[in-house]
């Protein structure tokens, strides 16, 4: 996570002041602009997150046996590296076909 930002300001005029966020109240100097020994404390934090997203369908006839067609495609976590990679997969049972395709999106090599 990013440093934190924190600011001071009075809570009167909204003046950002250089005073510590620990100063107790009977001990602040008043505000250079207004007077007020009322203040606003800030904190401001940022940080990122990333989503991953992966879509499976599968077709069958009835409800029973297997799907005679699969396909999934998305991300997908590589255990051995531990990095994301994307992932094609089409399993086709009636034509016998077995279709994968692992890319690495950073470089793009399969």
């Amino acid at each position: 996570m990013d440093q934190a930002k924190r600011r001071v300001a009075c809570s009167e005029c909204g003046e950002y002041l250089d005073e510590p966020f620990d100063t107790l109240p009977d001990s602040r100097p008043p505000c250079p602009s207004c007077g007020s020994k009322s203040r606003r404390f800030e904190i401001e934090i940022n940080d990122s997150v990333k989503f991953y997203g992966k879509l499976g369908i599968k077709a069958r006839r009835g409800e029973v046996g297997k799907p005679y067609r699969e396909v999934v495609s998305g991300d997908d976590l590589h255990r051995k590296t531990g990095k994301w990679m994307h992932l094609e997969r089409s399993i086709d049972r009636e034509k016998d076909q077995y279709r994968e395709c692992v890319t690495n999106p950073e470089t793009g090599d399969g």
